[in-house]
């Protein structure tokens, strides 16, 4: 079984205003692993909140994540409505074939893909999705990332973790 590592950094500067060190409440690092499959190789993504979630699918079922609606909760389960998506990564954690991300039915976003109706598909066993770098606009009509379950026989468990600015 795979899954993502997330190390949370949470800390407290009472001398110095946030603005003025630099620190962030939310700022958290990134696994080895996904700082070099995104090319963020520098230390830190300046981010505001981040949402990890492990979801199952039903064999031959998708669903389509909403970005901005608020129906997505960060770890304190405080209602999330993305502006900007900063890092997205996808894994399969349990199921033998795999998962397909992007080309949601309305409104799709479309991640780092290049157009709103490519693909990725992610294979159990085999490498994550990794996305970011540069920033992804998060909209009204650029809302929503579709996940499907690519085998018609069997149930598929993934993990993904959208970070970005509310």
């Amino acid at each position: 079984m795979q899954s993502i590592g997330l190390q949370i950094t949470v800390g407290v500067e009472p001398q110095a205003k946030p603005e003025a060190s630099g620190y962030s409440p939310r700022a958290f690092t990134m696994p080895e692993w996904v700082r070099y499959r995104a090319g963020i190789l520098n230390s830190d993504i300046a981010l505001e909140t981040f949402v990890f979630l492990t979801r199952t699918l039903a064999a031959g079922a998708s669903e389509e994540l909403i970005l901005n609606n608020g129906s997505l909760a960060d770890p304190t389960t405080a209602a999330v409505t993305f502006v900007n998506l900063k890092a997205v990564a996808v894994i399969v954690t349990d199921g033998d074939v795999g998962v397909r991300v992007g080309n949601a039915g309305t409104n799709p976003n479309a991640l780092w893909f290049g157009g709103t109706t490519h693909t990725w598909d992610v294979l159990a066993g085999g490498p994550p999705l990794v996305g970011g770098g540069s920033t992804v606009t998060v909209d009204g009509t650029h809302c929503r990332v579709k996940v499907a379950n690519l085998d018609g026989a069997a149930a598929v468990e993934y993990q993904i973790l959208l970070a970005g600015e509310v």
